[in-house]
This record gives structure tokens, sequence and C-alpha cells, in this order.
């Protein structure tokens, strides 16, 4: 990719604050993580660990706890309607 094609990338990103309740095909997933894995670390260290959570109920846990922990600020934590099985990958851990 050359330096304008980034810069427009870049440039043009913005953040997502609702979803479609279409599941992700377990293929983006794993491109997802392989993309996240090759990110640049503290002295190279790559400590990562991905979480990849499909179980709606569980999602709604985490979003209540995360609001919860927040004070019920005005940042909010949404889920993603998904289905219910877990995707297994290398370099995560999956909840069911």
């Amino acid at each position: 990719m050359d330096y304008e094609s980034f810069l427009e990338l870049v440039e043009n990103r913005r953040g997502i604050r609702r979803f479609k309740p279409d599941p992700i095909p377990d293929e983006y997933i794993d491109k997802i993580i392989e993309a996240a894995r090759w990110a640049p670390s503290g002295f190279n260290l790559q400590p990562w660990e991905f979480v990849v959570v499909k179980d709606k109920k569980l999602k709604d846990s985490i979003v209540e706890f995360s609001r919860q922990q927040s004070g019920g600020s005005s940042t909010e934590v949404r889920s993603r309607e998904s289905d219910h099985n877990c995707h297994p990958t290398s370099s995560s851990r999956l909840l069911r």
C-alpha cells in the first residue's frame, strides 16, 4: 500500500457504535486476528491474547459488567449478535 492510500484510509476511518446482527464469517475473524498479531509491541514481545466471543448471553454479560465498572458512564460497549459457535484460532482464547 502506498503512502497516499494509507493516509486516505487513516483519515476516513470512523468509530462504529452500531453493528449489523449478521455473524462475522470465521475466515474474516482469522484474517483480523492474523493482522492484529503483526502489530508492533514493546521489545517485540507480542503479548497478544485474542478473545472471540460469539455467544449473545455472554456478550451481554460483558457489556453489563463493563457498564458497572465504568459507573454507568456515557461510554457504551455494544455487543454484536452472532451465532453461538466459537471459532478456534492459534492465537486466541475463545469463550462460549
